[in-house]
Formats: structure tokens, sequence, C-alpha cells
């Protein structure tokens, strides 16, 4: 009976080495003189031997290789998005070609995928979005598979010449690397990972985690010829030193550094990576950087992060979700149980390389094709067949491709005999199909086949028979490996295979695509015969002068027989049997011939399957021939232009020694080329004659390109020119207005004449709405129009050159007017309402009898930026229109206006006009005193009436006091009252001053309307002002009064000898009078009073604690915003209102940053930081579709608030 396994994360463990001692070194992928380590499939990739890298020289560094590869351009920073497509121009072709994408793509994905970012050397990166998850304390780990002081020395394919080196210990940036050059990031040393922030020194928590980790990036990679290493291999074993290098690399850098992800992203990205940063020469290793920190520390998500990023390095793009084809989401997070590596499988349980299969893909490219294009495949084991079967071992098996199956035999098998194929667990990408059969012949008939459904489980589960200990699923899912039972007796076939990810009886979240990685097959109950070898490992061919000589290493499965030789094979050759010693064989002039050659392992059970080696000289085919290009009186019976052209081609006189498998036509223009029918000429290797129709855009000149491929590449291009006649080219215009003479002048070249003679150019002048336009026609050759006599406002400029072609409307495709759109300036721009709304009224008389009286009606001046060009001429004046603010004249602003027309269109009691002044006014007169009176101010300058109006409310209510007669003065308090019996108060201000002092003390500040004066107001004699202001309920303040007040000196009463007793002397009578006489004015008394005691001594001072100085304290968090989308017609805005926080901390709050969300599934995507002054509480946003919360923070002078809550979810309209 086999041994079960202990823990999923163990068989990591066995699969994957800590060491380059504990597993036989597997040489890298078979090359060939084209195409580098690349392999058609797992069942021909193999491995081959790994060279010693060189040692790194101490000479001056050597400049970085990239000019070589990539263009450069006339962007001076980096671009993302739209920016980037317009500001790339012409070299957006080159730019694409450089990285192997058409410009069509780039153009799409650039406008599309905002973390794709060019810089000015032409080199695409990608700032990835930020991950908002379980953080480091909340995330389980996994238990380590490896001994904890092995973590920094794990290898998951030791041996391959191509490493990606996961560095969580820090990073020492050469000034030449590009993060220094491009992104200003000094050189010097990065901080690498510490969750615990505990220091550099690992604990063993870390420890475990970095060991979750690598084992799920060594999964990701586990069908490639790459070693997943946490070792430093040095930046030899990493760089490419030139095209063609067989020894290549990554280096992941998980860092914590704040500069780092500032710099090279301002904090908003969780990883960056150069595409296609793995086969670009260059002088250093070039990183790539997750950030712990914007990953929430999470060994999952960094896991994922990584994996990505380095994908990125292989020229991977984002997979992403499109609505339509200018609405996309960046990255896809999946379905059910599954997500894309290159999307975001953050929250996924299973995470795949993917090609596409799911709805909505914004990415079809083949992520394990492209992978293996570079790397090559892990060299397949065999068992390719039901009559090939591998003998069932201890050791790992790998899926290496959605095609692989690897076939096992068994025998003799008991009552409850059963097999299992064990995944890695938590870090598998590998869904098993495992499949029991009979052997039938040379064939097998299946009898059972297991592929579980997927079950999501939250919690552990216990470990079924074929494994100990607690069961730690898959990221919470369950459903990956599968068991069977086998019935007695035997022989028996077993099958493994990568599987959908089924979920139910007719429903998956995956197909088998992205089903690849390890596995180990245990089988309980039954034998395992001795069978043939598996195939030989690392099998390379490589030229020695006229000579090829091919080399391999011992396979990893014997079949449970010992090797006894070898059998090699070339293409139209007899095989030789080598020695069982033998790892090379020499096949004297074939290194000129298209070969393929094979390598068997042979035992006592005979001869094991091949591995295999293409072996092409570098040669391709030459050009096409007998070219001919016609482009007058065709009839096409294809779409709606019968015309087209007609292009026929012969084939290469040489194929280069390997035949045409098909031919490539392109189209340029500006040296932009993309390809045209691409799959459509596909070759029978013989000579051959094309026939191509197409229509291309009538009057538009193109280059053309025909190339002949085989399998070594594209051969030598026949470029020709064509042109399908039709109407001219747009025409660019250039338009300039002059807004005192009211002209626009139009000058453009003249066009191409779309291959006929120009006949005329037609312009035509409309409105914004098109509702009026002025056309003019002109001669061939004219190059300039002036238009007189323009208006204000928006305007387009519609201009065509015109040929026996076109254009012709209502015919698709010939329309060649090129439409621009500007504004005519007004004579003076809007001259804006009066500063401040501050229209007052003064009561200048009243008479009551007759119930009328006149107003002083006031306001501040407008001071226009250029007084001598936009003076203020006059205001038009308005009184009584009640219910709207009227625009004078009805005028259009910017044409001028002319005084005293139509000022308020009838509808006011008083229209008049007031010169413009420093302090202009009007008087009033006739008002009715119990009414308010609207008066609407416009000022107007040369350009007309301003587009605002100003509005204010004057009435004859008083708006000031009137200063109190009587006072008191009660023990050197003041109390002083004023009669209101009004009801236009909100509240009052007082203040004042003791005379001589100029400074006014304030007394109440917003104190109630209905406290009409001062009480116990503590004062010192002598002379006194006081003023108080009245705030009106109509948002103005009256005029201020000031109030002399005198308050007198304290009556003196001499004070007793206390020694001497005092009797109350008698009340004197009052003396008769005969007639009353006037109340006499009371005069001041002279009697001392007693003085004021003296104050007692001050108590000595008492030592204590010094009193600690205030805390500074930001401010609170401020309550969740409200978020409501824009009104009708507002397209894709939404409106933000939010509140003060319930405290400002220790000093005023002086702003406020809103903070915009993107809502994506589950998770909240940051996509904009907006800071707002302290004024505002209202924010309005324009987004695009999707749905979105919002939150907000505030600021004082000791820094940020925490965050609000978010708003609710809200989509723009």
């Amino acid at each position: 009976m086999i041994a079960p396994r202990a823990t999923a994360l163990a068989l990591a463990g066995l699969l994957l080495a800590a060491s380059p001692s504990s597993l036989d070194l597997e040489p890298a992928a078979a090359t060939s003189p084209t195409a580098p380590g690349a392999v058609a499939a797992p069942t021909e990739q193999q491995d081959g031997e790994r060279r010693e890298a060189p040692v790194e020289s101490e000479a001056a560094p050597r400049k970085r290789l990239e000019s070589e590869l990539l263009p450069a351009t006339s962007l001076r920073k980096p671009q993302n998005g739209g920016t980037a497509v317009r500001r790339l121009g012409a070299d957006l072709p080159a730019v694409a070609k450089a990285h192997g994408m058409q410009p069509a793509a780039l153009r799409t994905t650039l406008l599309n995928d905002e973390t794709l970012w060019v810089d000015p050397a032409g080199q695409l990166f990608v700032k990835e979005e930020l991950h908002v998850g379980e953080t480091f304390d909340a995330a389980p780990v996994a238990a380590a598979a490896e001994p904890l002081d092995q973590t920094l020395a794990l290898h998951s394919k030791p041996g391959s010449q191509h490493v990606v080196h996961l560095d969580f210990d820090g990073i020492d940036l050469p000034s030449e690397s590009y993060w220094s050059t491009g992104h200003h990031l000094p050189a010097g040393a990065y901080e690498g990972w510490d969750p615990m922030g505990d220091g550099p020194a690992f604990s063993d928590a870390e420890r475990a985690a970095i060991q979750e980790i690598w084992a799920r990036v060594a999964e990701d990679f586990a069908p490639f010829d790459v070693d997943v290493t946490t070792a430093d291999p040095g930046d030899a074993a990493l760089r490419t030193d030139f095209s063609g290098d067989t020894v290549f690399g990554t280096r992941l850098v998980v860092s914590d550094s704040a500069q780092a992800s500032s710099l090279i992203c301002q904090d908003n990205c969780g990883g960056v990576a150069l595409l296609d940063a793995i086969t670009t020469p260059s002088s250093v290793a070039e990183p790539a950087w997750v950030f712990s920190a914007l990953n929430s520390q999470s060994p999952k998500a960094i896991a994922e992060a990584a994996s990505h990023e380095v994908g990125h390095t292989f020229g991977l793009r984002h997979d992403g979700f499109g609505r339509s084809e200018t609405d996309w989401d960046e990255y896809y997070s999946g379905q059910g149980t599954w997500a894309p590596i290159m999307g975001s499988a953050y929250s996924a349980p299973v995470s795949q390389w993917s090609n596409g299969f799911y709805n909505g893909a914004t990415n079809s490219e083949d992520d394990v094709a492209k992978i293996a294009a570079i790397a090559g495949h892990r060299t397949d084991e065999g068992g390719d067949g039901w009559a090939s079967p591998l003998r069932v071992t201890d050791g790992a098996g790998y899926v290496g491709a959605s095609y692989d199956r690897d076939v096992y035999l068994v025998d003799d098998c008991t009552p409850g005999a059963r097999a299992a194929a064990v995944t890695t667990g938590f870090s598998a990408n590998l869904d098993v199909s495992l499949t029991l059969a009979r052997p039938s012949g040379s064939g097998g008939s299946p009898v059972t086949v297991a592929n579980p459904y997927l079950i999501q489980a939250d919690a552990r589960d216990e470990r079924p028979w074929y494994g100990v200990g607690a069961y730690y699923p898959s990221t919470s899912v369950t459903g990956l490996d599968a068991t069977v039972d086998i019935a007695e007796g035997g022989p028996w076939l077993l099958e493994v295979r990568g599987g959908d990810g089924l979920t139910g009886l007719d429903t998956s979240d995956y197909f088998s695509y992205g089903s690849t990685g390890a596995y180990q097959l245990q089988v309980e109950g039954c034998s395992t015969p001795q069978v043939a070898p598996a195939r030989p490992n690392g099998l390379t061919v490589v030229a020695a002068g006229l000579d090829l000589v091919a080399t391999w290493a011992a396979p990893s499965n014997d079949g449970g027989s010992p090797v006894t030789g070898y059998r090699v094979d070339l293409s139209g050759q007899d095989p030789v049997d080598l020695p069982a010693d033998a790892t090379s064989h020499t096949f004297p002039g074939a290194a000129d011939l298209n070969v393929t050659v094979g390598v068997s392992a042979l035992n006592a059970m005979g001869a094991g399957a091949a591995a295999t080696a293409t072996w092409n000289p570098t040669t391709v085919p030459s050009r096409v021939t007998d070219v001919s290009v016609v482009t007058d009186d065709l009839t096409c019976e294809f779409g709606n232009k019968p015309r087209c052209i007609e292009v026929v081609w012969h084939s290469p006189d040489s194929n280069g020694g390997s035949p045409v498998t098909h031919y490539e036509f392109w189209q340029g223009q500006d040296g932009e080329w993309w390809q045209l029918f691409e799959g459509d000429f596909l070759s029978t290797g013989k000579y051959e004659k094309w026939t191509n129709r197409f229509n291309p855009v009538a009057g538009e000149e193109y280059d053309y390109r025909i190339v002949a491929v085989n399998a070594n590449g594209a051969g030598a291009a026949y470029d020709f020119k064509a042109l399908l006649k039709g109407s001219p080219a747009r025409i660019t215009p250039t338009i300039a207005t002059d807004r005192d003479d009211r002209t626009v002048t139009v000058t453009w070249e003249t066009p191409f004449d779309g291959g006929e003679p120009i006949q005329h150019v037609a312009l035509g002048l409309a409105t914004g709405n098109y509702s009026q336009q002025t056309d003019v026609v002109l001669p061939p050759g004219t190059t300039s129009y002036t238009f007189t006599g323009v208006k204000t406002g928006p305007k387009h400029l519609i201009i065509a050159a015109a040929n026996i072609w076109g254009p012709v409307k209502g015919k698709p495709g010939y329309d060649n007017s090129s439409d621009k759109s500007f504004v005519m300036p007004p004579i003076s721009p809007d001259p804006g309402p009066i500063p401040n709304n501050t229209i007052q009224g003064t009561v200048l008389s009243t008479d009551t009898a007759a119930g009328t009286g006149s107003l002083r009606v006031f306001w501040e001046p407008n001071v226009p930026a250029d007084p001598d060009h936009d003076p203020i001429l006059w205001y038009d004046v308005c009184v009584d229109v009640i219910g709207e603010i009227h625009l004078p004249g009805d005028a259009i602003f910017g044409d001028g206006a002319t005084r005293g027309t139509d000022l308020c269109g009838d509808r006011a009691t008083l229209a008049m006009t007031v010169d413009a002044t420093d302090e202009p006014f009007i008087d009033l007169t006739g008002l009715t005193l119990d009414e308010d009176h609207y008066v609407t101010v416009t000022p107007v300058n040369p350009g007309g009436p301003s587009f605002m109006p100003s509005m204010g409310v004057v009435n004859f209510d008083p708006t000031a006091i009137t200063c109190p007669t009587e006072y008191t003065v009660d023990d050197g308090k003041l109390r002083w009252v004023w009669e209101w019996t009004e009801i236009n108060v909100n509240y009052w201000n007082v203040r004042a001053r003791r005379l001589p002092d100029t400074d006014w003390t304030v007394w109440a500040s917003g104190q109630a309307y209905y406290m009409t004066g001062v009480y116990q107001r503590p004062v010192t004699p002598g002379e006194w002002e006081i003023e108080v202001t009245a705030a009106l309920r109509n948002g103005r303040f009256g005029p201020p009064v000031v109030c002399a007040v005198t308050v007198p000196e304290p009556v003196v009463v001499p004070p007793t000898d206390p020694g001497t007793p005092t009797e109350p002397s008698p009340e004197p009578s009052p003396e008769p009078t005969t007639e009353p006489s006037p109340e006499p004015s009371p005069e001041p008394t002279t009697h001392p009073v007693p003085p004021a005691p003296a104050p007692a001594p001050a108590p000595a001072p008492v030592a204590g604690p010094v009193a600690p100085a205030p805390l500074a304290v930001a401010p609170s968090a401020p309550r969740a915003p409200s978020a409501k989308p824009g009104g009708k017609g507002d397209a894709t805005t939404l409106t933000v209102k939010w509140s003060a926080p319930a405290s400002a901390g220790s000093s005023a709050v002086t702003g406020y940053q809103v903070i915009v969300y993107k809502v994506k599934g589950a998770k909240l995507v940051v996509k904009a930081r907006i800071k707002v002054p302290t004024s505002k509480h209202k924010l309005t946003l324009k987004l695009k579709q999707g749905k979105y919360r919002v939150a907000v923070r505030a600021r004082n002078a000791v820094g940020w608030s925490p965050a609000s809550a978010p708003s609710k979810a809200v989509q723009p309209r």
C-alpha cells in the first residue's frame, strides 16, 4: 500500500524542492536557432542543462540596452489612457510593434485599461489596482511544507535556465535601473516584507507565509520550464543580455517601501511591472514590484499579485470584462469559484491562466502558449495514450496543458481497491479528471470518469482516506482532487488530465484550458506492473559545424525496470541504439536540414515514449513573386461599396527549407501597419497563385505588404502602394476669431485630391445646434476665407473639398467633410453679477398720509479684470419685477447692447439705467411704505448685459436702533436697553469702547433678536461708545448705530471709626410747604462711600506638576456623505453632499478630500481623490458608467481625519 500524503502543502514539499540538491536537476527546455526555449507542446518540449551564471563585472555599469529594441517617442513623461494615445500619435505603431502587438490592439487597450502606461522610451508598464481584503493578521496561513530555515532556499524546478526570483528580504536598486531613470526612484536599498513589523529578520509566522506565497506562485508556473525560487540567483541568471539569450528570468520584489510605492505610482497601485521585460535585453535585472501594504499584507493577495506581475513581464495583458467596445473593466474578477490570473483573482478559490473563453472577455491571447513560447514547457513524462502507460510511483506528475493526459497501469486489484489523483491543495490550479478504463486492444475502454463538483467550503474539513490530519481547503473550495473505486482483478488503466470546473450537471465555472499543474497518483489495493520508461529529460539539439548534436538526461520514471539503453532517430534515417550511459549523439552533416530528433529510453519492457526536438536552419522564405495590382473598373460582389482593388501574387522562389504555412497581408499608412484578413491565406506548401479582392477607404493611398511565412518565421516583404480613387482627403482647418471685428478667418492646406482633380471647396458656418448656417462655395486652389458679422456663441465650421467622387451626402464612406466646433468670443467677457449680491436700501423720506416714500438703493461696483477693454458702461435697474429675473432686452450676451432699450420688458413699476461709478446708487420715489420692493441690477459692458442679474429686496422697515436716553449703572454694571417692535431682525451684534481707546471690544455676537439691550455689563467710569448692528432676516445687515454713554464716578462714603459706637439719629420731620415746587434734578451725592476692602495677599505659589500642553488632534471623521445621480440631461454625473465633522480637532478644518470608489463585485476600487476647500460641502462629479460609492475626510493643521463611511452605491446618469 502506498503511504498517504500528510497535508496539501506537504505535497507541494514533495513536488517542489527546498534546495538544488534535494531533487535531480531538470535541465532546461530544448532550443532552436530561431526560437530559444520554444517548443510546440508538452509532448514535444524537453529540458536542457543549465549553464553557470557568469561572474558580475566590477567595471563601470553598462548602459541599458532597451534602446536596441524600443522606439523613442515624443512623450515627456509616462502617460496612460486616451492621453497616451493622443500624445504618442505617429509613434504608437512603433511602440506596438516593439511589444508584439497590433497598433489597433494597443490603441484599444490604452483607451480601455487605465492601468497600462507607456513611458518616453516606448516601454509599456502596468500599475495595478489596490487590493483591499484580509490583512496579514486576519488571513489564514497554510502550514509550512519545508523546514522554516529553508524558507529562503526554495526551488520549484532547480536547474532551469529560466528563473522567477521571489525577493522578500529587500533589494539594492542600481542607478541604471528603469525605476531610477524613469520614475526617479533613488538608487539604494529598499526594505523587503515585514508584515508583523518586527524588523528584517523573519519570524516563524512570516516564514510560513512566505512558503505559502511561493507555493502558490510555483504552482502557477508548474507547467513551464521555470524555476520559482526564494533564493537569489544573482543578476546574471535573471538578466537578458541579448536577443535570443537562453538564460533569463525576472525578480519579483515584495516590499513594504512607502517611498517606492509613492514615487512609482503615488500609493495608488498594488503592483507594477514592465511589459515584456523578461525578453528585453538590458544591463540590469529589472524587478517587478508587489507593494505588500497596498495588498493588505495578505499572503493570498500577494501571491496572486506576484504571478500577475510576472505574467506581465512575459508580455501578458489584462483579462478584463467588456460590456461593449468602449465600456471595460480592466480586471475580470471571475465567475463562481474561478478567476483568471491576469484578471483579479484575489477572492477566487481557483485562479488559472486564461485564453479568454468567458463571455465579455477583452483579451483572447493564449496565456499558456505565450509563456511556453518564451520559457518552454516542463518535460512531459509520457503516458500519452492507452497503449503507452506509465508506472505508478511516489513521485509527482504534471499536467502541462489542456490536451496533456497521463495514463498509468495497475493490476491484481483486491476488493475495495481505489485510486486518487491528489492536487497540491490550497495552491492548486489543476482540477483533476480521473478516468478508470479497461485495456482494449491498443486502446482503452473507459468505465468510470471522476471529476467532482466544486463546493465552497468556509471551514476546515477532515482529510479523506488518502490524507491525514486537517484538510486545508483550496482557499474555501473542494472538488479539485478525484477518486475512483477499482473493481477486483485487472489490468486497469488510470488516466489523469485537467478537467472542467464543474458545479452541476450542465454547469461549470471554467473549462479545462487552465487546469494544469502538479498531482500525485495514489493507489490502494493494486499492484503496479513494470512498463516502458518515461521520456528522457532535457533533449536539446545544437549545431556543431555541419553536424547536429543531441543531448539528454535519464527519464524521471524508469517504469520499474532499469534503463538498458536509448534509441535515437533522425527524420528519414534508421534509428540508432545506444548504451544506458549515453547522454548525447552526433548526426553528421545534418545541420542544414529541417529535421526532428527523437530519443526513447529502453528497458526490459521495451521502448518508452520519445522525447522530440525539431531543428530548422535559420532561413525564411524569399519574397512572393509575380505581383499585380488592379485598381480601376473592378466590380466586387460584396458589401455596400462595389468598387474594389485586386491583388494577385504567386509563391516565393524559395521556401527557406521549410514549407510555406501561410501568407500575411498588411496595410499601412504614415508608418503605422495593421494586418488584414488574418488567417485567410493558409498555404498548401506547394507552388500556388493567390487573388485577393477588397475595398479599402476610397480616396486614401495606402502602403501594402505581402509576406510568406514558414516554420522559421516571416520571409522578405513585398511592398507596394495602391489607391482606390475617391473623394478628396479631409481638410484640417485652422480657425482664428477676432472679437472686436466680429470675424472668423479659416485657413487650410489643399488636401490630397483622392485621385481626381478637386472641383470646389465648400464651407459652412453654423450655430452650435446647426439651426442657422451660412454656406460658401469656393474655387479649387482657395486656401482661406473670412466670415464677417459673426455673433457670439458656439459654432461649427464644416469644410470639404469635392471632386467627381463626392462628397455626396447619404452614401456611407464618401462624406469627407470636417466638422470643427469652436466658440465665437463675446466683445467683452460676461461682467458677472454685482459682487456678493450687495443690493441695499436706505430711507430718504416717508409720507405717512400718502403711504409712499423714497429709498436710496446702492450696491458694490463691478471691477473688470481689464477695465480698459471691458469697462462697466452702466447698470440696468428694474423695480418690482416679482417672481423672475428679467434679462434686459432679451439680448444674447456678447454682441453688445443699446442703453435704455427694453430694459425690463414692460414688467416693472420702474425701469432705468445708472451710470457706472465707484459708488453706484439710484433714488427711487413713490414707493409704497408697507410693501417689499424687488430691485434687479444688471451690469452692462461693451459685450452686453450680464447673463446673471442680481436681485435684492428693499423696504421701509427700520434697520437701525434709536439710542436709548436712559440707562443705569449699579455697582459698576451697566444696564442699557433699546426699544424694538419690528420682526425683521435675526440677531444683534454689539461692541463698545471706552474713550479715548480706538479699539472696539465685542460685547455680543449673534445675540438673540428678543434681547434688546446690554445687561449687567461691567464698566468703568468715563465716556463710552456702544455700537449696535442689526442682522436682518432678509440676509442683510442694517447700518451700525453708535451711541454715547457716560458712566459716572461712584459715590464715596467716609469710613467710620470701628471703636466708636454709633447711634441712630432721629429722623427730621418734613418742612411744611405752601405750594408745590418743581421737582429738582437729583444732585450727585457728596457723601463718601466706604472704600473697597484691600485685597487679600495672594498665596505663595505651590510647587506642583506643570499643566500639559494642549493635545494636537486631527478632526473626527465626517458622517457618510449623500450621493445622488445627476438630473435629467446630466449624463454620467453624480452630486455629493456632506457636512462638517462633529469635532474639528485642535484647530479649524482647512479642507476636505472626496474619495471616489468604483464598486466591482464585493470590492471597492479607488478611482479618484479630489481635494475640496473648506467652504464647499457639495461636489458634482462626471464619471464613466458603473456603480460608485463616495467617502469624505477632513483636514486641519494636524492632519487628516479618518475617512467617513462610504455612501450608498449609486449609478451616475
